[in-house]
């Protein structure tokens, strides 16, 4: 399985080949969504938005959702890979539903900052509409 995101920071016409070349083969999810780059991975990259891809394997799989044709993670957390970040990171990922329009909310933060973590973890428990 593999969830492979892109900070918006790092996306600019230059790059733009070298960011094909690296999501070659993977699966943008592209449902309307509100989940986040969170604390010390949102001071990093300054933006909190990123693109997320999945791999073939997962796209297939239970995890990847599809909601009036657009694709969404599952509720769960999950291991993810960040372009320029060589620490391990997680989502903390779940849906909300307004007037039958699915969102897809949540947090990505580093494993290794503990803080970011907990407040990930509170938040995917409670499952707020608005972060």
């Amino acid at each position: 399985m593999k969830i492979y995101l892109i900070p918006f920071a790092l996306v600019d016409e230059e790059g733009e080949s070298e960011i094909q070349k690296k999501t070659f083969g993977l699966e943008l999810i592209d449902a309307p969504s509100f989940w986040y780059l969170h604390g010390a991975l949102q001071h990093k990259f300054i933006l909190d938005k990123a693109y997320m891809y999945v791999d073939w394997e997962t796209f297939e799989s239970d995890i990847v959702e599809n909601h009036d044709g657009r694709s969404y993670l599952a509720t769960g957390i999950y291991d993810v890979e960040i372009e320029g970040h060589d620490k391990p990171c997680k989502a903390f990922m779940w849906q909300s539903e307004e007037g039958g329009i699915f969102l897809l909310r949540g947090l990505v933060v580093d494993s290794t900052v503990e803080d970011d973590v907990k407040d990930a973890q509170k938040k995917y428990e409670e499952k707020p509409y608005m972060l």
